[in-house]
């Protein structure tokens, strides 16, 4: 799979492969609440700076 090259949100047509992305991490105290969650493709997912932290 390729990045798709987004930029500040992903622009790749989703269907069922992406994953919910923390706006605002948990540990910088954000919350799983909708409103800070972003759907992004694996890849974009992959590339953020707090991917895979809680």
């Amino acid at each position: 799979m390729r990045h798709c090259g987004h930029s500040g949100r992903c622009n790749k047509s989703l269907g069922s492969n992406w994953e919910a992305h923390h706006a605002h991490s948990i540990a910088a105290g954000g919350h799983d609440g909708l409103s800070n969650c972003v759907a992004m493709c694996i890849e974009c997912h992959k590339r953020t700076h707090t991917y895979g932290r809680s």
